[in-house]
């Protein structure tokens, strides 16, 4: 019984790190039509592992559509990744991509996997526009 539920395990793990390389493929390529068809499909956007983080990568990369996509598509907002990719927008003076991020719940007030609030990294950006999203978002 433990090796059936071992194979079991090894099969859903490798069916999802497989659904995830060609969301990221999709990503790095820019296709937003096979990033959205892989996200329709039921790509588990929420899964947690090691490698760089679907939000971030969004971010990182200026990818708006993909990150509408994930977003409305269930994209956890209440997570340290999604922290990360909003401490990352305002690091980057982002203003897109910490609108997306604050429309889809994404919190100020919750830090980073480092331990970075998105307001104090604001206030050293000394940006007023992203200070005051944030204090709206609040």
């Amino acid at each position: 019984m433990l090796i059936c539920y071992v194979i079991y395990r090894l099969t859903v793990h490798n069916i999802i790190m497989n659904q995830r390389a060609r969301l990221y493929v999709a990503m790095s390529k820019g296709d937003s039509d096979a990033v959205a068809k892989i996200v329709e499909d039921g790509v588990v956007l929420n899964y947690a592992n090691k490698a760089d983080l679907p939000l971030v990568y969004c971010v990182r990369n200026k990818d708006y559509k993909s990150l509408q996509l994930l977003l409305s598509h269930g994209a956890e907002t209440d997570t340290l990744a999604a922290s990360d990719a909003l401490v990352l927008a305002v690091r980057k003076s982002d203003l897109i991509a910490l609108r997306l991020l604050l429309k889809y719940g994404v919190s100020p007030l919750k830090s980073d996997r480092f331990g970075i609030i998105p307001s104090e990294q604001a206030n050293e950006t000394k940006n007023g526009e992203i200070i005051a999203l944030l204090k709206i978002g609040k």
